[in-house]
């Protein structure tokens, strides 16, 4: 298959997006071939039942939604959902809420006895008419509160409104919430304001998701962090979404998350960005970036990595290692701070060449291992050649990749402490101790 390298808007791949999902974790699975596992009572939910009287223990007593199944479970729990199409409408209140110790997991087939969320699609999906505001958006999935450490949510296709509401989101979490948010296809709606997720004031685990930012008639974000956030975001595919005002793979408002191993895509609009920073000196923004390729469509306003703080080190990463910044008319953009001199011709001090980024100040973990190459993505834009046909893009590396990308990055297995993560977006291994890591969600 040729490869697609022009400057054309492209989006995410959603090819193998639930390649890693695995079973529901410990426990035992039940008799008569079922699949069903995990910590605690086992729940089953089945959207072909007739009704919602069952008690959920079995597969012949399943509950009918989901958001109920939830509500109803004695902790500890797991809740094994099979495919289908599960609506809800967070306007009438029928959303999914989260609880402590209670984990969902998608992509089981009629008779739960076997699981393969790419096949057996599990659709959790929001119907909202109306409502959402910029601090309470529609979502299909709520998790409030630090009592969700236990919580895993995994294996699901969330979808949020496209109905008519005006702030959507697929997840909303807030409080400090902390659940594991993995192996998910999550999809913002069609409204004003659209998200992936959101992820206020709160530290959850992201992991190994495709996340796409949706249709705003303002602005679309594929992550969006605020208010204190700090979550743990790797190894996912984002997707910035397309928004008539601009667009943001991954925004930090007043936020500083840990961004490892991710592929960005800024998005399509007037205005995108792949990573976004926006701090105040009470609650700075100072995210971890480190092992992530991070590109935009070429255009005058397309830009990999923008701090905008309200005065010099209210937003400024961390530390910036070992990314791929590409195909960015400017690469990194620091309005509190800037690069010395002016390499990249544009007379502007606050952007910055690629040559210039060691010259940045106030980023105490560093700044090093950075390169702007294109990683020659299998098929960057499908067997179509049109990148807004999302199914057929596909993301990995072609034999043509350069090793700069291909084996570019830091290996987490030797930083101190070690990253939580040891396997690629597939579920690969990433290689052993001593030897580099790809950048990006996928090794070679």
């Amino acid at each position: 298959m040729a490869r697609k390298t022009s400057g054309k808007p492209v989006v995410l791949v959603l090819l193998g997006y639930l390649a890693a999902c695995g079973g529901g974790g410990g426990g035992g699975g039940g008799g008569g071939g079922l699949v069903c596992s995990g910590t605690g009572t086992l729940y089953y939910v089945d959207g072909s039942r007739p009704d919602d009287t069952g008690d959920g223990l079995t597969p012949a007593t399943a509950r009918r939604f989901i958001h109920s199944a939830v509500a109803s479970a004695a902790t500890p729990a797991t809740i094994c959902v099979n495919a289908g199409q599960y609506r809800l409408s967070n306007a009438l209140g029928t959303q999914v809420v989260l609880r402590g110790g209670i984990s969902l997991y998608g992509g089981y087939n009629s008779d739960f006895t076997a699981r393969n969320p790419a096949a057996y699609v599990t659709t959790i999906e929001d119907r909202s008419t109306s409502g959402g505001i910029a601090a309470n958006p529609r979502a299909a999935i709520i998790g409030d509160g630090a009592g969700l450490t236990s919580t895993v949510v995994d294996g699901f296709t969330v979808q949020g409104s496209t109905q008519g509401a005006s702030y959507t989101t697929t997840l909303f979490l807030l409080n400090g919430a902390a659940p594991i948010v993995q192996n998910n296809l999550l999809l913002g709606g069609t409204a004003t304001r659209t998200h992936g997720i959101y992820i206020l004031g709160s530290s959850p685990t992201v992991r190994a998701n495709t996340l796409s930012g949706g249709s705003a008639t303002q602005f679309s974000y594929g992550v969006f962090n605020e208010n204190g956030a700090s979550p743990a975001i790797y190894n996912n595919l984002v997707h910035g979404g397309s928004g008539t005002l601009g667009a943001n793979g991954i925004i930090n408002v007043n936020s500083s998350p840990t961004l490892r191993n991710n592929t960005v895509y800024g998005g399509e609009g007037p205005s995108v960005i792949s990573v976004f920073d926006s701090g105040a000196t009470a609650q700075p923004s100072h995210p971890r970036v480190e092992n992530n390729i991070l590109f935009t469509r070429s255009g005058a306003s397309a830009t990999c990595v923008y701090e905008a703080g309200q005065s010099p080190g209210d937003a400024n990463p961390q530390s910036l290692l070992n990314n791929d910044l590409w195909n960015c008319a400017v690469l990194y953009q620091d309005d509190g701070g800037g690069c010395a001199g002016d390499a990249d011709g544009d007379g502007n001090a606050s952007t910055c060449a690629l040559s210039e980024l060691a010259t940045l100040a106030g980023i105490p973990g560093g700044v090093g291992g950075n390169v702007s190459a294109n990683p020659l993505f299998t098929d960057i834009d499908g067997a179509d050649n049109l990148g807004t046909t999302m199914a057929d893009n596909d993301w990995h590396f072609s034999a043509g990749s350069p090793a700069s990308v291909t084996a570019g990055g830091l290996n987490g297995r030797d930083r101190v402490p070690a990253w939580p993560f040891t396997t690629d977006r597939d579920g690969d291994a990433r290689p052993p101790s001593g030897f580099p890591w790809s950048i990006g969600a996928y090794e070679p």
